[in-house]
């Protein structure tokens, strides 16, 4: 079923993130307009009105899905880290804090998970390092989650143009293609989770640009849509999805040339031939 969503503004709230500690893995769901509003701690979502039975009913089912959603921050927003990182459940938390297999989507994952869990009560089963392939050099899965009992792979992209061009017809059915290629490698190839299907999650920054992958994924060949469940969410309000830079990692300080560790340095020490003469040199005439 294909879905475009029309921005509607959640009210506002007022508690701040130690008043979620105890906080449940579910969101507050309201029916409204035709619609299906979601509200988290730091965001809303907007749904069609059967979405989420629909997406509950395709994780059971031998069938392809198509859907559209909107995600908008619910508080004033100025940075994800200050605003939106606080808030997320403990499984984002975990996607977001656990090394991936590279790249610079942290954020845009930890999101993934953070939707998917409060929306639908999936449940984090294992992140993208903690799962196995045959053959090793296989196409990765982001992370596996359940919901409703099914094991699930999920895939998350973002819906990207080179900075100086926009995204055409034809990026979009070359992503949709090799994504979803993607998929059905992984899942042949993980087996240390057994899921039988994926969520590929797609994040778009405009409405065009979510119009334009519905559009391209009728054009894509049926044995690659499969039975893969794929979710595209409009968010243009959390920049930071689609800007997010590689962090950096830590690497430890370098030696000079030549220098020798503290264990190297007492082998050294105890295998000296001196040192035993000299002990008993001391022994025996002590200043």
């Amino acid at each position: 079923m294909r879905l475009d969503a029309t921005h509607t503004t959640a009210p506002r709230g007022t508690r701040t993130p130690d008043d979620e500690q105890q906080e449940p893995p579910s969101a507050a769901t309201l029916g409204a307009y035709g619609r299906t509003f979601v509200l988290a701690p730091a965001w809303s979502l907007l749904l069609g009105a059967e979405d989420g039975c629909l997406l509950r009913a395709c994780v059971r089912q031998d069938c392809a899905l198509f859907l559209q959603s909107e995600m908008q921050p619910r508080r004033s927003y100025k940075d994800w880290q200050l605003d939106v990182a606080p808030w997320l459940c403990e499984s984002a938390r975990r996607v977001y804090e656990t090394d991936n297999a590279g790249g610079s989507s942290l954020i845009s994952e930890a999101m993934s998970m953070e939707m998917l869990c409060r929306a639908f009560g999936a449940s984090l089963l294992k992140t993208e390092m903690e799962l196995a392939y045959f053959p090793s050099e296989s196409a990765m899965t982001d992370f596996a989650v359940e919901i409703d009992g099914v094991k699930l792979g999920v895939s998350v992209t973002r819906a990207l143009s080179h900075p100086s061009s926009q995204l055409t017809l034809d990026d979009a059915v070359r992503l949709l293609s090799k994504k979803l290629a993607g998929v059905l490698k992984s899942t042949a190839a993980c087996y240390n989770v057994g899921w039988d299907k994926q969520i590929l999650h797609i994040w778009a920054r405009t409405l065009k640009v979510a119009r334009l992958l519905e559009q391209a994924y009728s054009m894509v060949d049926p044995l690659l849509r499969a039975d893969t469940l794929c979710l595209v969410t409009r968010c243009s309000s959390l920049p930071e999805l689609f800007t997010e830079h590689m962090k950096p990692r830590a690497r430890p300080p370098r030696q000079l040339k030549g220098t020798k560790d503290l264990k190297h340095c007492q082998v050294l020490l105890e295998s000296d031939p001196m040192r035993n003469y000299l002990r008993v040199c001391t022994e025996f005439h002590p200043e």
